[in-house]
């Protein structure tokens, strides 16, 4: 079985709608889809039958004034109430042109088996979510502390939860547990895929740059905190799926580019994808023959 593996990135995950075009145009077709993050969305969506124009479309969609923090409101809310906030931007305002895909929407129902992964702060593991059809390699799964989540969700809150980033989106409460962004502890899930029985895997990695470029004046606390955390997901990244068996793989990474963040930017993401994946025709055609 083939697995195809959409790893997080936020906006740059974009790009990977441009992947799934130049894939379709392949012919090159997953069994099933491992997604986190970002990921999910595109993967999740992609699941459901979406076309990858379809998809790019929707994406094209999201109003970049939701990105917005209202500094000012949640300053004075939280010396009102002496508590900090959960979370500073509504992700269901951000996300309701997918909505409408997802909600109500079982694992089950997709037109292609999905499978997405979120990170459970209390239980201190990564855990997916998946059609009864996935058969999970629990032993393995113990080895990374990733689980087969049993309790049933439809995909809308799994999506929720895989994009809960800490700090920016609220966290997602499920019984005992408190799930936030799946790319906390697992954000290029190969070994998910692996756990779920594939033979071969086809990623699409956003990573992040090798180098990153401090300024010239001070360096203020949330960037050394942003490039912390990218040090960390980046070495788990490496670092998770060689505690797996191997399988042959093709990997498309395509590096973050700090100059292109912005929602206007989305045409020239998937455009990027698209090129990075007919960079690797031959490699992806090689790899499904």
């Amino acid at each position: 079985m083939t697995g195809l593996v959409l790893s997080g990135g936020g906006l740059w995950a974009a790009a990977q709608i441009g992947v799934l075009r130049a894939l379709e145009e392949m012919g090159i077709e997953a069994d099933f889809v491992v997604g986190t993050s970002a990921g999910a969305v595109v993967g999740a969506l992609y699941a459901c039958g979406l076309a990858p124009d379809a998809i790019g479309e929707l994406a094209c969609q999201i109003d970049p004034h939701l990105f917005r923090v209202p500094w000012p409101r949640l300053l004075w809310n939280a010396l009102r109430s002496r508590r900090l906030p959960t979370h500073v931007i509504t992700v269901d305002h951000l996300f309701s042109p997918v909505e409408p895909w997802l909600r109500n929407r079982s694992f089950g129902s997709a037109v292609r088996p999905l499978l997405i992964t979120a990170t459970d702060l209390v239980h201190r593991q990564v855990v997916a979510w998946g059609p009864p059809s996935i058969r999970f390699d629990e032993g393995l799964g113990a080895r990374t502390g990733t689980i087969l989540f049993a309790q049933e969700v439809d995909l809308w809150t799994a999506v929720r939860a895989s994009t809960a980033f800490p700090g920016l989106f609220a966290p997602v409460r499920l019984a005992d547990r408190i799930l936030v962004d799946g790319g906390v502890g697992d954000d290029f899930p190969v070994d998910v895929a692996i756990l779920a029985g594939a033979d071969r895997v086809i990623g699409v990695w956003i990573d992040e740059p090798l180098t990153w470029h401090p300024p010239r004046r001070d360096i203020h606390a949330a960037s050394l905190l942003y490039q912390s955390l990218a040090v960390m997901i980046r070495q788990l990244s490496t670092v998770r799926p060689a505690l797996v068996p191997p399988r042959p793989q093709v990997i498309i990474r395509i590096p973050m580019d700090a100059a292109r963040r912005a929602v206007s930017e989305i045409p020239g993401l998937i455009d990027t994808g698209y090129r990075c994946a007919l960079e690797r025709r031959t490699a992806l055609q090689a790899l499904v023959a």
